[in-house]
């Protein structure tokens, strides 16, 4: 017969175990939420410094077109890449300043380019990628949809808005210093000598000269009749402009002197025209110089293999001069700033004037002062002058030099002679064509840039660039 199981009495809690319990309780609890709240808190920091310092820094907005964001990290691509274009990091720093125009430019002429009916296909631009062993990421992709769009567009596009023919004119032109050799020049035309004989003599510009002063036929870019003219406000750059490369630094954009001469309405046939222009770029400079003092100077030339072993090397005396020295456009310019010399007082003095006009960079950077020169260092047109054959006719010490020719410079400003042999219409050949839609492609990328621009907006600041370069040039 089994044992009959003894219930024990429950025990009840007292008042005083109920409540030592129920705070033994409560402090477990509070002791677990304190080490949560301070698990959060050491992961909120760690989050915080992975978020400030790896993420944040490369997402941030620094480039806005419209709607259109350009991250931290965009930008720094595309500096990359054009690193990787030119083939070396170091070239990063200088396109810093210029990359989040060129990031805007690349998504504005792409949109405004498909108003036109001008698009370029996902497969085109995956091919250049791979063509050109390119990385497929979106900086890439956008920088050669815009280079394949503009192509398509000098290639395809502008060469359809221009006619089969237009008027022409046939031009003669040579480009001289100044006022007083025009003169001289006309009057030799007038006693008879030819066009051609004077440019190659005397034209100052290469391609003038080269071409013994004969561009032949050109197309009229202002022919209204022929839609030539554009719409943006200015007159467009003709064929002339992309021969002597004025499209690209030596003159703006509608201030083509020399062809605003040739085909203005009241040009006449045959007769001879001038046209000042103060940015086409010439071979010839003009210098002053003035001598300080003189000092001859024993040179030691260093021993060689063919020097006798115990031999001394004989040493030899070197005149030097200190000179001082400005170039400048023209000879009546050079005339102007000697008579200010001449005359002194504030501001015409050597360092002033040479800072202020001096075309040469050592000399303008200096004030003149090229210090003491030797024969050879100096070049030739001023050796001539300072360490002369005939020591007799060296220059007299202070005195200023009359305006000294120099060939071997290159200087902006000078004035076209122009002859225009005859007005017809005429076929416009390929060449003039492939010019003629350079230029119009020029003066569309100009001006939807210039429309565009209220809806650009750059947020850059001076040490997001430096460190935006930092890390192109580690990719």
């Amino acid at each position: 017969m089994p044992k009959k199981k003894v219930t024990q009495p429950k025990r009840e809690m007292t008042q005083r175990q109920l409540s030592r319990w129920q705070m033994e309780n409560r402090r477990q609890k509070i002791i677990l939420l304190a080490g949560v709240i301070l698990i959060v808190a050491i992961l909120a920091v760690v989050g915080t410094g992975l978020f400030m310092n790896q993420y944040q820094p490369y997402h941030v907005t620094v480039v806005k077109v419209g709607e259109t964001e350009y991250s931290m990290d965009y930008y720094i691509n595309m500096l990359a890449y054009i690193g990787l274009q030119y083939g070396s990091p170091d070239y990063i720093p200088y396109f810093a300043e210029s990359v989040p125009d060129n990031i805007a430019q690349n998504q504005i002429y792409v949109e405004e380019a498909a108003k036109l009916g001008i698009t370029v296909s996902e497969a085109d631009v995956q091919k250049y990628l791979k063509d050109k062993q390119l990385s497929s990421d979106q900086t890439r992709v956008d920088a050669v949809r815009a280079l394949l769009t503009i192509e398509k567009l000098q290639s395809d596009y502008f060469p359809a808005q221009l006619p089969e023919s237009t008027e022409h004119r046939n031009v003669q032109a040579m480009f001289l210093a100044s006022q007083g050799q025009l003169d001289a020049v006309k009057a030799r035309l007038d006693n008879g000598d030819s066009f051609v004989d004077l440019a190659s003599e005397l034209s100052l510009e290469k391609t003038s000269k080269d071409n013994l002063g004969d561009f032949g036929w050109l197309p009229n870019p202002q022919d209204d009749k022929k839609n030539l003219k554009n719409d943006f406000g200015w007159t467009p750059l003709g064929v002339l402009s992309n021969i002597l490369n004025q499209g690209n630094g030596n003159t703006t954009i509608g201030d083509n002197p020399l062809e605003n001469y040739v085909f203005a309405s009241n040009t006449a046939v045959e007769g001879l025209g001038t046209a000042e222009d103060k940015n086409q770029m010439k071979e010839m400079g003009y210098w002053l110089v003035k001598v300080t003092e003189t000092r001859a100077v024993n040179i030691t030339p260093t021993p060689t293999a063919t020097v006798t072993p115990g031999s001394n090397p004989t040493p030899t005396t070197v005149i030097e001069a200190h000179v001082y020295s400005i170039l400048l456009a023209s000879e009546q310019q050079a005339l102007d700033i000697k008579a200010k010399l001449e005359q002194g007082g504030e501001g015409n003095d050597w360092d002033t004037l040479a800072k202020a006009n001096s075309l040469h960079e050592t000399t303008a950077s200096s004030g003149g002062d090229r210090g003491f020169a030797s024969k050879g260092t100096l070049g030739e047109a001023i050796d001539k002058i300072v360490f002369p054959d005939d020591p007799g006719q060296a220059p007299e010490v202070n005195k200023i030099s009359d305006p000294i020719a120099d060939g071997a410079q290159s200087t902006p400003g000078g004035f076209w002679l122009v002859r225009v042999g005859g007005i017809n219409d005429q076929t416009i050949v390929d060449n003039h064509k492939t010019f003629l839609a350079q230029n119009m492609l020029r003066d569309w990328l100009k001006k939807v840039w210039e429309n565009n621009q209220s809806r650009v907006q750059t947020f850059l600041t001076e040490e997001q660039k430096q460190f935006a370069i930092e890390q192109a040039q580690k990719r």
